[in-house]
């Protein structure tokens, strides 16, 4: 069993090399190019992709706004820095883009935040500090 967090971010269309790049002076970790670019930071698994067209707009989560997604995925039992590591790429993505970002836990189920400018606008992470570990992860905005 695995465990989901997705980031969308970029409002204005890049291209795939261009997402990678931001990606990797966020972490701080080079991305393998292609087509699927993708690596492990902390023991989640990263995977930078287009956002899929199939996603559906719901009531807090605008999927459509967003040209990428960065999936996040760890082992049910592990990933203990996931919803952290979220937080912080949702952030930077949105400051150093200067747009809006939005994380969403539990797969695309959740609405986490949403960034503007690299300021939280919508925060619900606190309503869901059990969507991984059965015990709390103590979230402080």
């Amino acid at each position: 069993m695995s465990y989901d967090v997705f980031v969308f971010f970029s409002e204005h269309e890049r291209t795939l090399l261009e997402a990678s790049r931001l990606t990797e002076s966020i972490i701080g970790i080079q991305i393998p190019t292609g087509d699927n670019p993708a690596t492990y930071v902390l023991d989640v698994f990263l995977r930078l992709q287009h956002r899929y067209d199939g996603l559906v707009d719901r009531e807090g989560l605008p999927f459509h706004d967003f040209c990428y997604q960065l999936e996040m995925t760890c082992a049910s039992h592990g990933g203990h820095l996931i919803h952290q590591i979220g937080l912080y790429l949702a952030t930077e993505y949105s400051r150093r883009l200067g747009e809006r970002s939005m994380i969403t836990l539990a797969g695309i189920e959740l609405l986490g935040a949403v960034f503007e400018k690299g300021r939280i606008v919508v925060d619900h992470m606190s309503q869901h500090e059990n969507a991984h570990h059965p015990r709390p992860w103590k979230y402080l905005p």
